[in-house]
């Protein structure tokens, strides 16, 4: 309670692991519900920028000690970094103003909408190429505290940046009709939502209520949606041209 946690993607504060991918933070694992969750007490903040969320099949659906888990006057404020100038995966959209939400990180090369991870949505068939907008955390020097430098970060243009991505139930291996539907994405109450990018949970129910102002909501790919709620106000902030897009299962590491 009272308090902000920073979602740092260049490890200035760490070291990253050999496995790991920089910013691309991945939440699962054994053990019961409650003890699996991202929990915000009153007046806490998490915020990040130049990252995406990965959930595992095994996320428990949102609950007051469970999944996300985000008290009265907390909030989740992702990738809303932004910088002046043209993002590499806005090439249409030119951005005019500055903001940045991880002070005292130090600014990103360009607005954080790119993610940590971005996908080609224009590819019809088969696995949708992804990359990553982060270079490669060096093994050899997984010492230097600098792991992975804050200039380095460079999506691919057109490509979407993904801020959450939860994986199906089944992750991918069941025919669609038998996957189950689940309440991943639950924010109810008085919490703040802020993020930039895609919310991708195409076999997961939304839901955002409560009387809070979600002041950025970028594009919502989920099975359902629901937003609703006593003087509640809603800002989708998606900075891309519409266009047809195809559903698309997501591959990050495709051709490397």
């Amino acid at each position: 309670a009272g308090s902000c946690a920073v979602l740092d993607p260049t490890a200035e504060y760490s070291s990253l692991k050999p496995y790991q991918m920089p910013g691309i933070y991945r939440f699962g694992g054994t053990g019961n519900s409650n003890s699996r969750h991202i929990q915000l007490d009153s007046g806490a903040y998490l915020i990040g920028d130049g990252v995406t969320l990965v959930f595992d099949p095994d996320w428990p659906a949102a609950g007051s000690q469970s999944g996300l888990a985000l008290d009265s006057s907390s909030a989740l404020v992702l990738n809303t970094m932004r910088i002046l100038g043209t993002a590499p995966c806005t090439p249409t959209e030119t951005e005019a103003t500055h903001v940045n939400m991880s002070a005292p990180l130090s600014d990103l090369p360009y607005s954080a909408v790119c993610a940590a991870w971005t996908i080609d949505p224009r590819v019809a068939a088969g696995v949708k190429p992804g990359a990553n907008a982060w270079g490669y955390c060096d093994p050899a020097n997984l010492g230097n505290s600098h792991c992975v430098p804050r200039s380095s970060y460079n999506p691919s243009t057109d490509y979407r940046g993904v801020t959450f991505y939860f994986t199906p139930d089944g992750n991918w291996t069941k025919d669609h009709a038998n996957i189950n539907i689940q309440d991943r994405f639950q924010l109810n109450g008085d919490p703040g939502l802020y993020f930039r990018g895609v919310l991708y949970a195409p076999y997961d129910n939304a839901k955002i209520s409560g009387r809070s102002g979600f002041n950025t909501v970028g594009q919502v790919l989920v099975w359902s949606a629901k937003f609703n709620g006593g003087s509640a106000s809603i800002d989708l902030d998606f900075p891309y041209r519409p266009g047809s897009a195809a559903p698309y299962l997501l591959e990050p590491t495709i051709a490397r």
